[in-house]
Parts: C-alpha cells; sequence; structure tokens
C-alpha cells in the first residue's frame, strides 16, 4: 500500500534561503511534495494570492526559524495564516532565536546542522530517510520520544486547495471597526469575485439586514456594539433568522468564543495577525461543512 506524501509548505526568510532549498530537496528526495517560494511564484502574480493557495493546500507548514524569521513580514503572514487554518506547524530553528510564545508547545526540530537535525523532521513527517545512516544511528532517532496523537492526528492528506462554492456567496460582516470591514471586504472580493460582502457596525443594523436580505453567512465581532455581541447573537438565534453564523474573538477571548457555539454560532475565528489572509479559506470551509450536512 502506497503511502500519503505529506504536503509541505516551506516558510522562510530570504537570508535562510540555502538552508532552505537543502531542506525542500531533502523532503522532495525522501516522497513528500514541497512547496517553496523560489520553486512555484512566477513574475507578476499576486504574491498574497499564491501563498494563501499554498497554504490552503498544505497539510503542514514547515518554519525555518531564526533570527532574520522574527524579522520577517511575510514569514509572519504565513505561520499566522496557518494557524488560523489549524494547520500543523512544526518550527525547525536553524539559530538561536527565541519561537513565538503561541508557537512553544510545538514539537520543534533542532536544524543547526541540517545533517543531524533532517532526519529528525523526516521521521516526525513519517518520511523514509534515503541515506547511509548507521544502524545505531537510526536506532537512536527511533528511540526518540514519540509525537503526542493530537499532533499526529493534524498531519493528514488534504485533497486539492478547497475551491469555492458553485454560485455567489453573500456574506455580512459584523464589526465596529470600519477599517477592518472594508479591508476584510477587499480581502474577500480580491481572492474570488463569488463573494458578495456587506458590512455594517450596529448590531441592530446587522440584524435588520439579515431579516431583509439573504445571506450565505454571518460573521459576527463579539466587540461589536461595546462588547455586546453576545446579546447580538442571542437577539439574532430567539429571532429565528436562518443563517450560520460565526463568532470573531480577539486572542485570549476564546471562552467567549465557547459561550457563542453554546448559544448557537457554528464556530468561531480567533483574531491572530494573517487571519485576514486565511478568511476566504475559512469561510469557504464552513459553508462546505454546512452544505454536507444539509
Amino acid at each position: 500500500m502506497n503511502k500519503i506524501k505529506p504536503k509541505i509548505f516551506i516558510s522562510h526568510s530570504w537570508e535562510d534561503n540555502e538552508i532552505s532549498r537543502k531542506l525542500a530537496e531533502y523532503l522532495k528526495r525522501d516522497g513528500a511534495e514541497v512547496w517553496i517560494d523560489y520553486a512555484k511564484i512566477e513574475g507578476g502574480e499576486s504574491l498574497p494570492k499564491v501563498i494563501s493557495n499554498a497554504i490552503d493546500w498544505c497539510d503542514t507548514l514547515v518554519l525555518v526559524w531564526s533570527k532574520s524569521a522574527m524579522e520577517s513580514y511575510w514569514v509572519e503572514e504565513e505561520w499566522t495564516c496557518a494557524h488560523s487554518l489549524r494547520k500543523r506547524i512544526i518550527p525547525c530553528i536553524v539559530n538561536k532565536s527565541r519561537l513565538p510564545s503561541i508557537l512553544l508547545s510545538k514539537l520543534h526540530i533542532d536544524l543547526k546542522n541540517l545533517e543531524k537535525g533532517y532526519p529528525y523532521l523526516a521521521r516526525a513527517l513519517r518520511l523514509d530517510v534515503i541515506d547511509q545512516m548507521s544502524s545505531s544511528k537510526k536506532k537512536a532517532i527511533n528511540q526518540k520520544p514519540k509525537i503526542n496523537k493530537s499532533e499526529k492526528s493534524k498531519n493528514i492528506s488534504r485533497s486539492k486547495p478547497h475551491k469555492l462554492l458553485l454560485g455567489d456567496i453573500h456574506v455580512l460582516l459584523a464589526d465596529k471597526n470600519t477599517s477592518y470591514l472594508e479591508i476584510a471586504r477587499k480581502m474577500l472580493q480580491f481572492q474570488d469575485e463569488a463573494y458578495q460582502v456587506d458590512i455594517t457596525t450596529s448590531g441592530e443594523d446587522c440584524i435588520a439586514k439579515l431579516k431583509e436580505n439573504y445571506f450565505d453567512i454571518l460573521l459576527l465581532d463579539e466587540a461589536i456594539d461595546n462588547k455586546n455581541g453576545m446579546e447580538i447573537l442571542s437577539k439574532i438565534i430567539n429571532s429565528k433568522i436562518d443563517v450560520p453564523i460565526v463568532i470573531l474573538v480577539d486572542e485570549g477571548d476564546e471562552e467567549i468564543a465557547h459561550q457563542a457555539l453554546a448559544k448557537g454560532a457554528i464556530d468561531y475565528i480567533v483574531k491572530v495577525r494573517g487571519y485576514l489572509t486565511a478568511l476566504p479559506f475559512t469561510i469557504n470551509k464552513m459553508l462546505e461543512e454546512i452544505k454536507k450536512k444539509d
């Protein structure tokens, strides 16, 4: 039985090009499908769109972490986007640099010496390393602590990048921040013209729009109307308005998200940096799940 090939996105800074290219070569040699920017981005392409599609495609983001990666805008956008999409992230540390707090609980690989560290990464990805390692070295690697089941469960195969559902997708965004609403609307419509996006900064106006128009999904920020989003959620549920509701919460407010789920929201999105880049794919996946249940 053939093994399912892991789909790997390599996130790295330009200063780490050399080790990242070697890493990509090793991963491809050992059977992985690999996306790395120098090989996949062509002149004239939209960088945010290409990267978003690639992160949606992958099942694991290998984060080449260094001092330069800490300062890279695009590296931060990539790993936070992957985190928003709940992808598996494996940090690979190539020089002395502190990981972001949110990644400290992740399995990480010491790649200061690529030749010594790579077999551990390959093992985490369940790849068969094609090399001439001695049996004693292989035994030492195999005696390393196993990845916990929750980490392994994230390393699943995904078929193709998610495509938007047929026809227009009507989205209502409700948030107190006008600037955020405009950015989110442009981001969605930039990714696909099928998105028909309406926006509002008022909870009561949100309810009025839902009563007057059809929407495929509502993204409701819990901070709308001076942190009154939960009350607006309750009013929508009690009004028997048939619309899937996704609650938006700030990082650290996951308890509010769980309360929203208990009230009737279908899901929640944590507003970490980079989540706007992932928003079109997040919405699409939610709509696909809804369609499966219908």
